[in-house]
């Protein structure tokens, strides 16, 4: 949500090069390109952290949020292979105090990121967050997101009833979720976060979107149910489609 966070709660394969007769010269012998060692995944990470801190060192305020949350996508994806190939809650750099449990795609919008443990402030900066108490990915029950509107979120605005939201777990299966929904609703309604019957994935952030004035009573929710392998599509109830926003909420006034 602009520079705030939204709702919060809690708490690879590489394939091996074929060698080739192609090298340099080091000292006056012949280097061949499978005799170099790859770079680590640990190696990679920790180049990527310095560029990170130098790149946010060296921009103003108004672009620091934007870009801390592209860079730190290329740390995460790194800690996501490693949590893919079996290690678990794998900081994406030293100091971290949160680890990848999920990747959300959207196909259809070119949407690609890294689901992070958790939905502090802090953690938003970095890529959308898993409300730990909420359902696991794939099970049932309501899978909760929350992310920044202003950045990995501000996709949201562009999902509509009846596409299709992927959300893969640390244990490589892929779970595909129909859009039945999505609405406007006051931060004070808890609806969207409740635990539900159906296995559901719910993504919220905040609204309206791309306003320069951050925070915000409103919370944008985009909500979909899992697809079972083998099973057609259901149509959508009329009752789940886009309800007109003004008769979501009332302002809440303290």
């Amino acid at each position: 949500a602009g520079n705030s966070g939204c709702p919060t709660a809690d708490g690879d394969a590489c394939t091996t090069p074929v060698p080739r007769r192609t090298g340099s010269v080091v000292d006056g012998s012949m280097v061949s390109s499978a005799q170099r060692p790859d770079m680590t995944h640990g190696a990679r990470r920790i180049i990527i952290t310095a560029l990170l801190v130098v790149g946010l060192i060296s921009i103003g305020e108004s672009g620091h949020i934007y870009l801390k949350a592209i860079l730190a996508q290329f740390l995460l994806q790194s800690a996501w292979s490693d949590t893919q190939a079996g290690q678990r809650k794998v900081k994406p750099w030293p100091w971290a105090d949160t680890w990848p449990v999920a990747r959300l795609t959207v196909p259809a919008y070119g949407e690609d990121m890294i689901v992070l443990a958790g939905a502090t402030g802090r953690t938003l900066a970095f890529g959308p967050g898993y409300l730990q108490a909420t359902a696991k990915p794939g099970t049932k029950g309501n899978t909760v997101i929350v992310g920044h509107r202003d950045s990995h979120f501000a996709f949201l605005k562009n999902l509509t009833v009846g596409g299709m939201v992927y959300l893969q777990n640390n244990n490589n299966d892929n779970h595909p979720y129909r859009i039945t929904q999505t609405k406007v609703v006051h931060e004070s309604d808890l609806s969207p976060i409740t635990p539900t019957e159906t296995p559901t994935l719910t993504l919220i952030t905040c609204y309206p979107f791309e306003t320069i004035v951050p925070g915000g009573p409103l919370r944008y929710v985009v909500r979909g149910t899992l697809q079972l392998p083998g099973r057609a599509a259901e149509s959508i109830p009329t009752s789940l489609r886009t309800v007109p926003e003004e008769i979501l909420f009332e302002r809440h006034v303290t």
